[in-house]
């Protein structure tokens, strides 16, 4: 992770290309990117919704 801010409105994440994380013909593996978005959409959705609501 590079940046959040504060209201956890936004995060800014990096992924560096090597011979593990990228598919056959060379961009990024689709698995990765996801793994490395995936925790912040619940970081960010809890705070404006409050305690009433579970984000899972």
């Amino acid at each position: 992770m590079l940046n959040i801010s504060p209201d956890y409105r936004s995060a800014r994440v990096a992924l560096r290309r090597h011979g593990y994380n990228r598919n056959f013909v060379g961009p990024h593996f689709g698995g990765r990117l996801f793994a490395m978005t995936d925790p912040f959409w619940m970081l960010r959705v809890m705070p404006p919704l409050g305690h009433d609501y579970i984000v899972w």
